[in-house]
């Protein structure tokens, strides 16, 4: 894997070397052999006296410029000689702020008549001399000279000042370095968007801003872009010119950036990076992805409980002459002791497989129900022993119910098997003990909320334990219906699958917080009701005798069911009248 480093540094012009055909005491050379060898080589020779604002100039130099052959050359005039655009760094270079300070710059020359030239200005202190490089095709900015030298300087001033302005306002960053991946400049937008001033990542290894499992990335995206012909640009939309890292923002976080990178020059080349932020965009696809999986969820649930629902739906009707059929053996008391205890094994596996049903039922939401407006209060008061004895000695109950709660719509005496099952659940995620806290309170939901329920206030049940707690993929399962952590025996994996489907058919729902090793919390929303069904609490009045016998129409299109339904009647004493359909 090749590294930034393994490519030609970036050439720095520093200090240059004395400048050969200008003598020790800074007067310009006779002519003679090394004038004519100067102007053989397209060199000219200047001094310039900044205090009188005058250059002086080899007449190979005025021809350059285009100026008269004889007399000192006002520096003004020199520079109006030269684009305007480059103006500023020769009169710089000019004004020689000490003996001792060297420089290499390269100018536009557009003088009145002459073609113009591109010349690179080199010298120490006041003196130096012009080359003229316009046909050099080593000179990186030949190609640029060629497009402006017959133009307007008007309008080229106006395009350096629109990508002065593209550089400043641009809400990309702009990032230049070198290839081994020293920053050497960038624009304003690095601080809008990452924090950091633009003068803080000169010399600094931009590496050092990368997330350290992004750095392979950046190696690899840049040693392309270098190996890569530069006389052929990429294509714009080209997906292997982009590459997204995480970048540090000055506060400490990351932020994703998505770069697009390329290179200038043919032996020291320069890196430019053009970087957009895209945190926001990978917010969203991350929200998308779990936005998604949920659905995927919630239509595998769906899916489920229609075939949960069907199969539930058969076995109930296989299991009811069953029940019949062997209830009646138990009250005639058919055969011996035997036969009897057979019997009444048989009488409870069926009981077993019938609460089974009603659990797949209530996951698929289509147990029949019986709500009305339950007092939760008092419910909890009624279960606390049977919880308590559920729980076992080594777990702490706490009941925490708001005062004045409202009544909540709801089953009875399903609710009671929903508290039941999550009571359980909390019982066997504590083997060594911990705390089981229930709770009930008051809330109210908006039309905007995450469980999509009506607008309106709800009952809040809470059941939390300090247990073992779920990981992300059982806590994705845990309401599948069969799904279970307990093992082989231990559970048939129906508790949260009903109470999910209990919650949902009541027109409410099930909210499950889970952590490995944080324990777990199920909040249960039932709507609330605005009265109380009072029953009677007095004793209950003998009921008016009535005669048994009387006529029963029994209607079901299972033949089965009618069937024993029909035989329990008539061992009633009621005559039957049996029908397929209504």
């Amino acid at each position: 894997m090749p590294t930034l480093s393994a490519f030609p540094p970036l050439r720095r012009r520093r200090g240059s070397a004395p400048i050969t055909g200008v003598e020790s005491s800074g007067r310009l050379p006779d002519r003679g052999i090394a004038a004519s060898g100067l102007e053989a080589a397209e060199v000219a020779v200047f001094r310039s006296k900044p205090r009188a604002g005058l250059v002086e100039l080899d007449a190979h130099g005025r021809a350059m410029f285009d100026l008269p052959t004889s007399g000192a050359i006002a520096t003004g005039e020199l520079l109006a000689r030269v684009v305007e655009w480059d103006r500023e760094r020769l009169a710089a270079a000019l004004a020689a702020p000490s003996a001792d300070a060297s420089f290499c710059i390269e100018v536009r020359v557009q003088p009145r008549e002459a073609p113009g030239r591109m010349l690179l200005c080199r010298g120490r202190g006041a003196q130096g001399v012009f080359i003229d490089i316009t046909e050099r095709p080593s000179s990186d900015l030949r190609a640029e000279y060629a497009l402006r030298r017959n133009s307007d300087p008007e309008p080229q001033a106006a395009g350096m000042a629109e990508r002065d302005r593209l550089w400043r306002y641009s809400r990309d960053i702009i990032l230049v370095m070198d290839t081994d991946g020293i920053g050497l400049a960038a624009n304003p937008a690095l601080t809008r968007i990452l924090g950091w001033l633009p003068e803080e990542i000169v010399g600094l290894d931009v590496l050092e801003l990368i997330h350290p499992e992004d750095h392979e990335t950046v190696l690899t995206a840049l040693a392309d872009v270098l190996n890569r012909d530069n006389s052929v640009p990429p294509e714009p939309s080209a997906d292997s010119d982009v590459f997204e890292i995480r970048c540090q923002h000055k506060s400490g976080r990351y932020e994703w950036i998505s770069w697009v990178a390329g290179y200038e020059g043919a032996e020291g080349r320069t890196l430019y990076a053009t970087g957009r932020l895209i945190s926001g965009e990978k917010a969203a696809a991350a929200e998308l992805v779990l936005a998604q999986e949920a659905l995927r969820q919630s239509q595998k649930l769906e899916a489920m409980g229609q075939l949960t629902g069907g199969v539930a739906h058969d076995f109930n009707n296989l299991l009811t002459p069953i029940i019949g059929g062997l209830d009646m053996l138990q009250r005639h008391e058919v055969g011996g002791e035997r036969e009897q205890r057979l019997i009444d094994g048989a009488l409870q596996s069926a009981e077993r497989a019938k609460v089974l049903v009603q659990r797949l039922l209530a996951f698929a939401r289509r147990q029949p129900l019986q709500p009305a407006a339950i007092d939760i209060t008092a419910l909890f008061s009624g279960m606390k022993e049977l919880i308590a004895s559920t729980a076992g000695p080594r777990i702490r109950i706490e009941f925490d119910v708001e005062t004045d709660l409202a009544p909540a719509r709801a089953d009875a005496n399903q609710l009671e098997m929903a508290l039941l099952n999550l009571a359980v659940n909390a019982r066997d995620a504590m083997p060594n003990g911990g705390l089981l806290a229930i709770s009930a309170g008051l809330r109210e939901v908006l039309a905007d909320n995450r469980h999509s329920l009506a607008p309106g206030e709800y009952v809040l049940i809470g059941v939390a334990d300090t247990g073992v707690g779920m990981d992300e993929e059982t806590l994705r399962r845990c309401v599948e219906p069969f799904f279970s952590t307990k093992g082989v025996g231990r559970g048939t994996g129906l508790g949260l699958s009903m109470v999910h489907g209990l919650a949902s058919q009541l027109g409410g729902a099930l909210e499950i917080e889970s952590a490995a090793g944080r324990g777990s919390r199920f909040t249960l929303w039932l709507p609330a009701s605005q009265r109380l069904d009072h029953q009677a609490t007095g004793p209950l009045a003998a009921p008016e005798a009535r005669p048994v016998r009387g006529l029963a129409l029994v209607v079901d299109d299972e033949d089965l069911v009618r069937a024993s339904t029909a035989d329990m009647l008539a061992e009633l004493g009621y005559d039957v009248i049996e029908a397929s359909c209504a």
